[in-house]
């Protein structure tokens, strides 16, 4: 409604631009009245009549052009108000004395208001003015007025002014277009790139930054979780890639959530999609609006599974969909590849870490489990603050000699029944 209400304004002044020009033919019919001593009426209801129905004009096509029924630019509209008000005024001052050209007055004025708009481009700058150089001749015509030579040569030159602005108004125009192209144009490619990049990327690379500056490359550590839906290839089920397409939806959602560009902050950064699951990092590249990054990291799988538990209703199955998701922490860093396409990319030992924690599942668990479980590697565990430490069980890898592949030192993994319905039950828990 506040758009509409400011359209409609700015039309109304549009429409009315021509009203100071009046204000002159009333001050220049007053000094010629007076010259030649004729009578002054300050108030022409002609006048009125005409501002007031431009506007009313002008509101109409507002509200049509709102309903898509009749679409009038603006620029059209104060062009068509301009012909009626040289019209009138060419009418107006055509009872004053024949000693008075008043056509030179109105023609000027026309004119005027024509060349505000070089928008109206070559043909229509031509136009314009064939139009009312035929004008004054009709009305010298209609009013049995001689056309002296003066005359001829006053019409001829405002013929030639216009034939002189067409070419100007006609390139501007097309630099007027090339330059709407541009703005499309450009417009369409940032849209593309906002796709594949994030803001802050897009803002650095208008400002003149290149690719590779608008990522962090520096090592850091950093929390990794590996989601993965557990045994997804038995899931049969016609929806089953609805599910998992807003599956990732919600995911990536979730981990883009309190993004924030000066700072880099995120909730986390999604390194990977792989088929029914992905690697996310908490920490690196972005901060994590948590102190506490193992925290961040254990809260954002617990929002993870809650998303798997309502998404999964739409597939209305009496088994439950289950997921595991392995967390560990180590350095990570990024970078652009040095040829072909450059594509972001992290790499590092945290990642092998959650991805092999993940997996470490099937070996400690005798059958899948009911539910979806989360197992920590013993540094995360360590880092989180004692309400979370005492929701895992601890399972003792020594007793079996069971090593986890890439992290040999470890002693111990912890595991967690995330939803509560069950205790998880474990073949080497000690």
């Amino acid at each position: 409604m506040i758009d509409c209400v400011k359209k409609l304004a700015q039309d109304i002044v549009l429409s009315t631009i021509a009203i100071p020009c009046w204000l002159v033919i009333f001050v220049t019919h007053y000094f010629f009245t007076r010259l030649f001593a004729k009578d002054f009426n300050p108030v022409n209801p002609l006048l009125i009549f005409t501002i007031l129905g431009i506007v009313a004009l002008t509101m109409a096509a507002q509200i049509f052009r709102d309903r898509d029924h009749l679409k009038i630019k603006p620029i059209n509209l104060t062009i068509i108000s301009s012909y009626i008000h040289g019209a009138i005024a060419v009418l107006y001052l055509s009872s004053l004395s024949p000693d008075f050209n008043g056509y030179i007055l109105s023609l000027v004025f026309i004119l005027g208001c024509g060349y505000i708009f070089p928008a109206i481009g070559w043909l229509g700058t031509v136009v314009f003015g064939a139009v009312f150089l035929a004008f004054p001749y009709t009305i010298y015509a209609a009013y049995d007025y001689a056309i002296e030579v003066d005359d001829i040569m006053f019409f001829g030159v405002v013929f030639t002014s216009c034939l002189a602005s067409a070419f100007p108004n006609h390139i501007s125009q097309i630099s007027r277009r090339k330059f709407k192209s541009q703005i499309k144009t450009t417009n369409h490619i940032l849209d593309q790139l906002s796709k594949v990049a994030y803001p802050h990327q897009i803002m650095q690379i208008t400002k003149g930054d290149s690719l590779e500056d608008t990522m962090p490359q520096y090592r850091d550590e950093a929390c990794v979780i590996s989601f993965d839906i557990i045994e997804s290839t038995k899931i049969e089920h016609i929806q089953t890639k609805n599910f998992l397409r807003n599956l990732f939806i919600r995911c990536n959602q979730l981990i883009n959530e309190n993004y924030n560009m000066d700072p880099l902050v995120s909730n986390a950064y999604r390194i990977k999609e792989m088929g029914d699951g992905f690697l996310c990092s908490v920490g690196y590249p972005f901060q994590s609006p948590h102190k506490n990054i193992a925290n961040g990291a254990l809260e954002l799988s617990y929002a993870f599974i809650e998303a798997l538990e309502e998404e999964s209703k739409i597939l209305q199955m009496d088994q439950q969909i289950r997921c595991g998701i392995g967390i560990a922490i180590g350095d990570l860093q990024g970078f652009y590849p040095e040829s072909g396409t450059k594509e972001y990319d992290i790499y590092g030992r945290a990642i092998v870490l959650a991805t092999r924690y993940e997996r470490l599942r099937k070996i400690l668990l005798e059958k899948a489990p009911t539910t979806s479980v989360i197992m920590i590697q013993g540094k995360v565990f360590n880092s989180l603050d004692p309400d979370y430490r005492s929701q895992f069980q601890e399972i003792d890898l020594a007793i079996d000699n069971i090593t986890v592949r890439d992290d040999p030192a470890a002693q111990k993994v912890y595991i967690q029944n995330v939803n509560g319905q069950q205790k998880i039950t474990a073949a080497k828990a000690v």
